[in-house]
């Protein structure tokens, strides 16, 4: 019987929310940060996909012989997260250590956060089906 053996990249985004599975349509279970799922499954063409709540990956496509093994990746898709934290801190810490300054601030504190949300708005609403992103795992020294 053939094998899709799933891995999920280790990320600071979404690291206690597991992604559920679905190969051909039906729901095969859930995949947690860092892990590996593996999945038998029939010779032929299979689609797999993951979802996390709104959030989904592209369609990925594999054909799979009779006892072929195929190692697939998924991860979060989503880009730049780290200079919105960075951002934040910085908005956070600015006041603390200028106080007298804290009114100074309020127009940067304004965009950080008008930057925030447009960023979750982005993914939330136009690229929700490209949140998550599923490739052949080449990283796996398993995978020939």
């Amino acid at each position: 019987m053939a094998k899709i053996i799933l891995t999920r990249k280790r990320d600071f985004i979404h690291w206690f929310n597991r992604y559920t599975v679905y190969i051909d349509g039906q729901n095969k279970g859930t995949i947690k940060s860092g892990a590996s799922e593996e999945y038998e499954v029939g010779e032929g063409q299979h689609t797999v996909r993951c979802t996390l709540s709104w959030y989904s990956s592209n369609h990925y496509t594999v054909n799979l012989g009779a006892t072929d093994v195929k190692f697939i990746l998924v991860r979060n898709n989503q880009r730049f997260y780290w200079v919105l934290y960075l951002l934040l801190l910085v908005v956070l810490v600015l006041p603390l250590l200028m106080p007298e300054r804290v009114a100074d601030f309020r127009y940067l504190t304004y965009a950080a956060l008008g930057l925030v949300f447009a960023y979750g708005l982005y993914y939330a609403v136009f690229a929700r089906n490209k949140s998550l992103i599923i490739s052949e795992d080449r990283e796996n020294i398993f995978a020939t």
